[in-house]
């Protein structure tokens, strides 16, 4: 007699490892946006206002006192970003065959963590949450903010905002969501330029960076940043065993279960305004 559907008795499935992602965002990368590992709570950054041009003496003329005295220090506390995940103590006994469960979970929470970061990056206020850090529009000078109003970019525009740039660090970047990405493509198009051949700084797209509405219409930003300790910079305490995310474990025996909380203790720091600028209000076209 011929073995028929009895043969799936003797076969099985095989799992594609993982837990996959149906709808992940493009965030940077650690080789876009860089993380310094401080000692201490915070970073305190101090600044001085323009210098002057030296002058010039002749014989017997009285030197000029160009004390450069500095600004307020700036200091940039670290916060605590969290989130945690349970597991059935028999789920980790009987159904780890082919996945590690625990790494599995690990693994998404820090890509939460992630998300949340790249959030706040650009509109992160303590002045209404004091949980979170201040983001790129409360760090941002005014006098490097290019504001369309809600009207389309230009490539004006933006030469404008590279302008304001005026650091040592020469790690140029920009930093927008895909929609903004999109929007540069047509400004560069309608100027008459192929995007393929077109001198720029590179591009790290950020999709946690919300649209807004603005003057009536819907609206996304532009970032111009020098990236760098000297400039703008994530950072984090000392890491643990080589990681700059904290793990710890608990069990629950009401529960059956294991509790696992992940976080980030982390934050950002402008050193200079120099190393900050803007193009905000770009109207999104259809």
């Amino acid at each position: 007699m011929p073995l028929l559907g009895e043969a799936q008795y003797l076969s099985t499935d095989e799992l594609l490892p993982g837990l996959l992602e149906n709808w992940s965002k493009e965030i940077p990368g650690l080789e876009c946006f860089p993380f310094y590992e401080i000692r201490g709570n915070a970073l305190t950054a101090v600044a001085t206002d323009a210098l002057p041009d030296a002058g010039t003496i002749g014989y017997g003329s009285p030197l000029l006192d160009q004390t450069t005295i500095p600004n307020v220090p700036i200091t940039y506390p670290f916060i605590d970003l969290a989130t945690s995940f349970r597991i059935s103590v028999k789920a980790l006994d009987t159904c780890s065959g082919t996945n590690n469960l625990v790494l599995i979970q690990i693994k998404l929470a820090i890509q939460r963590l992630l998300y949340k970061f790249f959030n706040l990056l650009e509109i992160g206020n303590p002045a209404i949450n004091p949980n979170e850090f201040a983001g790129l529009k409360k760090l941002v000078d005014p006098f490097n903010v290019v504001n369309l109003g809600g009207t389309p970019l230009t490539l004006e525009a933006v030469d404008r905002a590279k302008g304001y740039i005026r650091t040592s660090e020469m790690k140029n970047k920009i930093i927008t969501n895909t929609t903004g990405y999109i929007l540069y493509r047509e400004a560069v198009h309608n100027a008459g330029i192929s995007f393929s051949n077109f001198e720029d700084w590179p591009i790290c797209l950020n999709d946690q960076q919300p649209t807004c509405s603005a003057c009536g219409v819907d609206t996304t930003n532009m970032w111009f940043v020098s990236l760098g300790l000297n400039g703008l910079c994530g950072i984090i305490p000392p890491k643990e065993n080589g990681s700059m995310f904290r793990i710890r474990q608990v069990y629950d025996p009401d529960n059956g279960t294991i509790i696992v909380f992940v976080t980030w203790p982390v934050s950002i720091s402008l050193a200079t305004k120099a190393a900050l600028s803007a193009v905000v209000n770009i109207a999104i076209t259809p």
